[in-house]
């Protein structure tokens, strides 16, 4: 027991820079569980990210990949249980969420939680947003139940029933394609404020990923996106994100909601 007391404080030690008082108990708990249940020695864990050998550097110039391809082979079964760990709670920079925590640890805080409101982390005076295992953006923070009110005034009696969202299956199968079209031209007018005839559903996506990805890079130089197995694409503009997600838009989800307080998001996967 005095054994693995010492291997905690060493571990508080190193990560003292970054985190205070439960929050450094929880990051330190977290990472010394994570090599207990992969049998991994702690100390050993330390060395290999105090010398640069957890994460190769070129990770954070990488477009795309598996981090787990820039990770040292002694840590690749322990790494995505780190991308899981979570420090703090909200409350701004007190959190640093799913695959932030992994990414700062095992470059030794070469990238660490930003503090400029900008992204989730900064890395050599550059700023990332994260997004890991169905991460969300959208182009604005208005709320689901006032983007409704807006459609209900635009769209009038073209909606049947109590209300109407794109792709929810419930409400699509009682309308004609050019009714869904014309709906889904309402939808983002509600949305945003910009006015179109129609849109088929490909383009209403469409529009959603660009402006979501417009918004996100006015406060972040890249964006990171990974799956849970640790897949990843980076992007570092506007139209990187647009051209990617263009032959995936069959595939892509939004989360609409009509009478909460969520704004309008859509999912981001590889």
């Amino acid at each position: 027991m005095p054994n693995q007391l010492e291997t905690i404080k060493k571990l508080e030690k190193k990560l003292a820079d970054h985190f205070k008082h439960r929050h450094l108990t929880q990051a330190a708990d977290g990472v010394f569980m994570v090599a207990l249940r992969n049998n991994i020695d702690v100390e050993r864990l330390i060395d290999l990210i105090e010398s640069g050998e957890a994460l190769d550097k070129t990770f954070f110039t990488a477009k795309g990949g598996n981090l787990l391809d820039f990770v040292s082979p002694e840590l690749k079964e322990a790494t995505l249980a780190l991308c899981d760990l979570c420090v703090g709670g909200n409350g701004g920079m007190a959190s640093v969420g799913r695959g932030e925590f992994a990414i700062c640890l095992l470059s030794n805080f070469y990238a660490t939680g930003s503090k400029a409101g900008r992204g989730d982390l900064e890395v050599n005076g550059t700023y990332e947003e994260v997004k890991w295992n169905a991460g969300k953006i959208g182009p604005n923070s208005d709320s689901g139940r006032l983007i409704n009110e807006r459609l209900t005034k635009l769209a009038g009696n073209l909606i049947r029933g109590k209300d109407y969202l794109p792709f929810r299956k419930s409400n699509t199968k009682h309308y004609s394609g050019s009714e869904i079209q014309r709906l889904n031209a309402l939808y983002w007018e509600a949305v945003v404020g910009e006015p179109n005839t129609t849109l088929t559903d490909n383009q209403l996506k469409s529009l959603f990923v660009e402006r979501s990805f417009k918004k996100t890079f006015t406060v972040s130089d890249s964006v990171f996106v990974a799956n849970s197995n640790a897949d990843f694409v980076r992007f570092t503009s506007v139209e990187q994100a647009v051209e990617y997600y263009r032959s995936r838009l069959d595939n892509l989800e939004l989360e609409l909601r009509a009478n909460q307080n969520n704004p309008a998001t859509i999912y981001l996967h590889v």
